[in-house]
């Protein structure tokens, strides 16, 4: 094993990173206190003493939702869909002379793609949030573009599961001046308790000449972390150094946004897996009854309101609806592991009939043209077929309700919301199957076998799209 690396008492350059926080800050301080052991400097040491949201502990950390991520307010949420997800594109806090960090960390809650305080306020996204309030949309491709940020470290759930959000998040590193790599996890973070020892071995991991994405790899040393870890980096950054960063105040790659490929890495791809954009044949996405505009991603809605459910083939797909086809509409809870079941009794799983009714009559699950059946959840928490999580239609176009377009390839369908959603954090997404029955092929959901019914395929269900994500008030 190679010497640890020599700290200099004062670096050629120095170094800088920022920590955001939105849940308990253990693991965040954690970082900082050791990337000041390796002389880094904090970039909000030099901030305003009343700088907004910075607390005032050290080391001091952007904390939005309060220093224990549970503060709440409209205008909070409001910032948190406009304004957060893009300044942690460009986070400069207003320290003397307007520095970046080279190191970027966030540590809070997350789904595929959104990253959110313990109030739920999102603080950051793959997709951030811009428009006037009359016309939101979704950056398509956001990109950090700074000459110092170099890397950055997401303590949360889920950011790289699945290749969409490995597309997108590859994406926001191919600004003109690139990210060199994102560390971060497939599968569900640890608490900050357990990230606060995590990121102490990934430092000494790099003290000890690790690259450093093979220092996050092995600070996630036993069985039940080696699952979790992802990482995306470029090729030629594969073997970017910590002590090489420290000695020249630089990384030693210099990658080409345009044209080098950027690998995802995580236990099954040691070696790297080159991301590559995903097709998207299927769309979704909520609108108010009778309006056409989409409600965006995180967008608070109000239980028992009446809305349309559009669901649609793109023209990539080459399809339309037909007689026949089978369409699953499922809905999700947070994450796919985790079914909203109570901790108090009668323990109660997820039902999607307690978040949403298709608002027609009569009833199409009492004239059987809907039915309900449980297919994603992980049964091997003990959720059975008798746990509705999906409705199932069978697509017949005499079907009044279904408010096809002329050429069958979107349908509206006019939904209630209601304000029982079980237990956990009312955050919701929406994930689509179509099955064309005569062509013997299907769209969306990857399945697989058991018990002679079709099911999610666990491993491979966040390959596939989320849509239409969403947070229910009380």
């Amino acid at each position: 094993m190679p010497p640890p690396v020599r700290v200099p008492a004062r670096p050629r350059v120095p170094l800088e990173y920022l920590l955001w926080d939105g849940t308990d800050p253990v693991d965040s301080q954690a970082l900082g206190e050791g990337l000041r052991r390796l002389r880094w400097e904090n970039l909000l040491h030099d901030s305003p003493a009343g700088e907004e949201f910075v607390t005032p502990r050290r080391p001091r950390c952007f904390q939005p939702a309060g220093e224990h991520g549970t503060d709440f307010s409209l205008p909070l949420w409001m910032r948190g869909m406009f304004e957060f997800p893009r300044t942690f594109l460009d986070p400069m806090h207003h320290n003397r002379g307007d520095n970046r960090p080279n190191l970027l960390a966030y540590s809070g809650h997350g789904i595929p793609g959104f990253m959110f305080s313990e109030s739920m306020i999102l603080i950051c996204s793959s997709r951030p949030m811009i428009g006037p309030l009359d016309r939101w949309s979704f950056v398509l491709s956001p990109q950090w573009n700074h000459p110092s940020l170099k890397v950055v470290l997401f303590s949360a759930c889920r950011q790289l599961s699945g290749r969409p959000q490995q597309w997108l998040w590859s994406q926001a590193m191919r600004g003109a001046n690139p990210m060199h790599m994102i560390l971060s996890y497939r599968e569900t973070a640890p608490a900050a308790s357990a990230s606060a020892g995590i990121n102490q071995r990934f430092l000494g991991n790099l003290q000890n000449r690790q690259p450093f994405v093979e220092a996050w790899k092995n600070a996630h040393n036993t069985a039940n972390l080696s699952v979790r870890w992802a990482a995306l980096c470029y090729r030629t950054a594969v073997n970017d150094r910590l002590d090489e960063w420290i000695r020249s105040g630089s990384l030693s790659s210099r990658p080409d946004p345009r044209t080098e490929e950027i690998l995802y890495f995580d236990n099954d791809n040691g070696a790297g897996r080159v991301v590559q954009e995903p097709t998207q044949h299927l769309d979704c996405w909520l609108s108010p009854r009778g309006n056409s505009t989409r409600i965006p991603p995180w967008f608070l809605i109000h239980p028992n309101i009446q809305l349309d459910l559009h669901i649609e083939f793109l023209p990539s797909s080459h399809q339309h609806f037909e007689d026949g086809d089978e369409l699953w509409i499922a809905a999700i809870q947070v994450r796919p592991d985790y079914a909203g079941a109570s901790e108090q009794p009668p323990h109660q799983n997820f039902d999607i009939r307690l978040l949403f009714t298709i608002d027609v009559s009569p009833d199409p699950l009492v004239n059987g043209t809907a039915r309900v059946a449980g297919r994603i959840h992980n049964r091997s928490h003990g959720w059975s077929s008798a746990n509705e999580d999906v409705y199932t239609i069978r697509i017949d176009r005499s079907l009044g309700w279904l408010n096809p377009n002329a050429t069958w390839t979107h349908l509206k369908i006019p939904i209630r919301l209601h304000s029982r959603f079980n237990d956990h954090l009312p955050i919701f997404y929406f994930m689509l199957r179509v099955k064309k029955t005569a062509q013997r092929r299907a769209f969306g959901i990857p399945i697989i076998m058991a018990g002679g019914e079709e099911i999610a395929d666990q491993d491979r269900l966040i390959d596939d799209f989320q849509y239409a994500v969403f947070v229910l008030t009380p």
